[in-house]
């Protein structure tokens, strides 16, 4: 689903470049392809009951061929990747306003969300490093941090929708303090851009590229000062 290309690794199913792909089914009217979409991703996350090694349960693997099996074991998961697909199931029912796909999706969507909520670095309140955008080493930057608070948002609002008030509780909580983490820890507010944390080290630069913050996640709006070009790219 990366690309046209059938050839490793793009040939393979990447959840994040799918949840993108669904936008466009959505969009075109093509549900019936988004939905049969999701029920793929639905089968394939990893559980206690679906394990796959080096990936914990309520993710998916970082890329994936047509019956599931992992296709680039030296990325074993991304945590932008699980952000992407809970905005994504939960993107269905704002498409289709289907009650019954969101129950029936739910225990997907709050598997991943549970573990995106506790993947939080103490001292920070960041999401802990993780494989973010195909590096097969784990980082701690604004991709998984913009991404997380994407999945926690929407994750907040499919629990109010369908009544469970404690979920929505903490997730959206955790959210909070995630969206105040990301401003604190990747604003640098002297050079005026997003960079990696921490900002203040030597090593970080505005070529850091932070565009998430507006779209999907609209951790900010395009007309905060902080949206400007040079801040986000």
């Amino acid at each position: 689903a990366a690309g046209a290309s059938t050839q490793p690794p793009y040939g393979p199913d990447w959840p994040s470049n799918g949840a993108y792909i669904n936008q466009a089914f959505q969009k075109t009217g093509w549900n019936n392809l988004a939905l049969a979409h999701n029920n793929f991703y639905k089968k394939n996350q990893v559980t206690t009951d679906n394990s796959v090694w080096l990936v914990p349960p309520g993710n998916w693997s970082a890329n994936m061929y047509g019956d599931g099996v992992p296709a680039m074991p030296f990325i074993p998961w991304e945590i932008d990747e699980t952000g992407f697909m809970v905005w994504n199931l939960v993107s269905y029912y704002d498409a289709t306003g289907d009650r019954a796909y969101l129950e029936e999706f739910y225990p997907t969507i709050k598997l991943a969300t549970d573990f995106l909520a506790d993947w939080r670095d103490p001292e920070t309140g960041l999401q802990k490093p993780g494989h973010e955008v195909d590096n097969p080493v784990r980082t701690q930057t604004v991709f998984g941090a913009a991404t997380t608070a994407l999945a926690l948002k929407n994750a907040a609002r499919a629990a109010e929708i369908l009544g469970r008030d404690e979920d929505m509780l903490v997730w959206t909580v955790r959210y909070e303090e995630l969206k105040k983490a990301i401003l604190e820890n990747i604003y640098n507010p002297e050079k005026k851009c997003f960079v990696q944390p921490p900002f203040d080290s030597p090593d970080s630069n505005c070529d850091f590229n932070g565009l998430y913050v507006l779209w999907p996640t609209e951790l900010i709006l395009y007309d905060d000062p902080r949206a400007d070009r040079k801040s986000v790219v």
